[in-house]
């Protein structure tokens, strides 16, 4: 029959007194749905296809291009991201028509 390990003359193992392990995600607060700073983004994303807006009626394409491209890298707005992709996509048919 086999002893145990404290009678047996060796040292005894810790006792696990309930104690859970926390992970770091566990410790910190959540975060809100929306973030302030995604606020200040989406209204950057907006004033930068308002500018492409302006530049597409005035017939600059390729700046319109440009600010629809920097609006498509800040928004994470789906149906912003439609009307922009929709708007650079217009403005790049229409530079390739000038060219001809």
């Amino acid at each position: 029959m086999a002893k145990p390990a404290a009678a047996a003359g060796g040292a005894a193992a810790p006792e696990k007194k309930g104690k859970k392990k926390t992970k770091p995600e566990d410790t910190q607060e959540k975060q809100p749905e929306i973030p302030q700073s995604e606020i200040s983004i989406h209204e950057l994303a907006k004033l930068e296809k308002l500018r492409g807006n302006q530049d597409f009626h005035k017939g600059n394409y390729s700046s319109a291009i440009i600010s629809y491209t920097k609006a498509i890298a800040l928004s994470k707005n789906p149906h912003l991201l439609v009307s922009l992709f929709t708007n650079k996509a217009i403005s790049r048919l229409r530079s390739q028509v000038e060219k001809l």
